[in-house]
């Protein structure tokens, strides 16, 4: 990518590497942020907005995950060495 005279294109921005790595932990899709950006471009131009003109933007796919395993929680907790014990409150024996 040469960004040396002015702007990159969107293109451009789109394949960079970087972006396309945070694309993937995000999990945007290359044309729903293309979308995106072309809508915010249009709506900030000057003028009444015409529905028809802006296209719809679909939701991004969530891939099916498997849900997470319930975690191993011990009945009490171990001691640990070098914490003392709770003070109990003389007040209340």
């Amino acid at each position: 990518m040469d960004w040396r005279y002015g702007e990159p294109a969107l293109d451009d921005l789109l394949s960079d590497p970087i972006v396309l790595a945070l694309m993937r932990r995000d999990r945007v899709e290359r044309q729903f942020l293309r979308n995106l950006i072309r809508n915010v471009v249009h709506a900030s131009q000057p003028g009444p907005l015409q529905p028809d003109v802006v296209p719809e933007i679909p939701p991004p796919r969530v891939p099916e995950q498997p849900p997470m395993p319930e975690p191993d929680i011990p009945e009490q907790a171990p001691d640990l060495p070098g914490i003392p014990e709770p003070v109990k409150d003389c007040a209340a024996a």
